[in-house]
C-alpha cells in the first residue's frame, strides 16, 4: 500500500519539510533518501508524488485528487457517550461525508468534546483510506440551532427515527443533490426534537426493523447514500 502523507501547499519541485512531516517520514515511517510516497493536500484536493532527498523532498506530478467526495453530505450527529464521536468521525470520513456537525441534544449524556481531536481523526482516516479531501468537522452546537441553520440550505433533509418514518429506500433521493441527515444519541431524539425537525422540513426516515446504536446508524445511512448514487 502506498504511503500517503498530508502536506500543504503542494508545489512541484524540491522543498524543505515541515518539522512534523519530517518527523513522521524519517522517524515514524523510517523513509530514506530515494524512498517515495504520495503527498496530498485535502483542502486543495491535490496530490503529488514525493521523493525523499537529502534536503527534504521533491514533489512531482501535482494533480487533482481523484478519490474525493462527489456529493455534499452533512452528518448532524448528536453527542454520544465516551469516545463514540471518534468512531463516527472516522467512519464518516471513510464513507464520503463532507461535513460533520456534532450537536448537543436533550438526551446526550456527554456534554462536550474535543473538536481539534476529531479533526485530526478525520485527517488520519483520509490518509489511511486514500481519500484526497477531508470532511469539515464543525464546533459543537445546540440541536435546535444546528437544525435551523442547515434547514435553510438546498437539498434533502432527513431525520432518522427508529419507527414511524418512511423506509429509507423510498425516502432517499438518488443523484448528487446535497443531503443533511440527523442522528440522535443513545437514548434517541425526544418527541419534541423530532417534531421540531419536521417543522423545519426534515423528513422522518427509518433505516430498518432493528434499533441501531447511534454510531451504527450514521455508518448505515452513509452506506445507503453511497449505494443510491
Amino acid at each position: 500500500m502506498t504511503l500517503r502523507v498530508p502536506m500543504s501547499p503542494l508545489v512541484a519541485g524540491e522543498q524543505a519539510l515541515a518539522p512534523e512531516v519530517a518527523h513522521y517520514l524519517r522517524r515514524v515511517r523510517r523513509l530514506e533518501v530515494g524512498d517515495r510516497f504520495v503527498a496530498f493536500d485535502p483542502e486543495a484536493r491535490l496530490e503529488a508524488d514525493g521523493v525523499i532527498v537529502a534536503g527534504g523532498v521533491v514533489l512531482e506530478g501535482v494533480r487533482a485528487a481523484t478519490a474525493v467526495a462527489r456529493r455534499p453530505v452533512t452528518v448532524v450527529q448528536s453527542l454520544g457517550k465516551g469516545a463514540k464521536l471518534d468512531g463516527v468521525v472516522r467512519d464518516a470520513t471513510e464513507l464520503a461525508a463532507t461535513a460533520i456537525q456534532p450537536v448537543l441534544s436533550a438526551r446526550s449524556v456527554k456534554r462536550g468534546g474535543d473538536v481539534t481531536r476529531w479533526r485530526r481523526i478525520a485527517l488520519e482516516a483520509a490518509r489511511q483510506c486514500g481519500r484526497g479531501d477531508v470532511p469539515v468537522v464543525e464546533p459543537i452546537r445546540p440541536y435546535d440551532e444546528a437544525l435551523a441553520a442547515f434547514a435553510a440550505g438546498e437539498g434533502q433533509h432527513l431525520v432518522l427515527v427508529p419507527t414511524g418514518g418512511r423506509p429509507l429506500d423510498a425516502a432517499l433521493l438518488a443523484g448528487e443533490a446535497p443531503i443533511v441527515f440527523v442522528v440522535g444519541p443513545e437514548g434517541g431524539l425526544s418527541a419534541d426534537e423530532i417534531a421540531l425537525a419536521a417543522q423545519l422540513g426534515y423528513q422522518p426516515a427509518t433505516l430498518g426493523p432493528f434499533v441501531m446504536r447511534t454510531e451504527t446508524a450514521c455508518a448505515a445511512m452513509l452506506g445507503a447514500i453511497l449505494a443510491a448514487r
